[in-house]
């Protein structure tokens, strides 16, 4: 079997469909894991600060802006369209969320949530 760099791109084994009310419509957005890269970066920024083997602060900002910085290329899917109906890109979804601050950091939060995160290995998408 061959596959293409198409169906690698679009293979994760986990991903993460956030639903809320937006504009009393009920809405989603469908979020992938991190990649290798992504994964290793967003561990760095959201290492915890540790003294005498107890933590003493974690960075919330690193955390959430590493996040928002690999939101776009993180998006598999939502309900949002455009005008023509075609689906927003994941830039174009990131422009328009990030205009309302509490609901972009309540889908950040959602998408980092621990327990229920693809980053704790759940969650894991079913094979066709």
């Amino acid at each position: 079997m061959v596959v293409t760099n198409k169906e690698m791109e679009e293979s994760y084994l986990f991903t993460k469909k956030i639903e809320f009310t937006f504009n009393e419509s009920e809405e989603f957005v469908e979020m992938r894991e991190f990649n290798m890269e992504q994964s290793k970066q967003f561990q760095q920024a959201s290492k915890p600060k540790i003294e005498n083997g107890e933590i003493v602060e974690v960075d919330t900002y690193a955390t959430f802006t590493k996040a928002e910085e690999f939101f776009p290329s993180c998006v598999v899917g939502s309900s949002f369209v455009k005008e023509d109906g075609t689906q927003l890109s994941g830039k174009e979804l990131y422009n328009y969320l990030k205009k309302s601050s509490s609901l972009f950091q309540a889908i950040l939060h959602a998408w980092l949530e621990k327990g229920d995160s693809p980053f704790q290995f759940q969650n894991k998408k079913e094979t066709k």
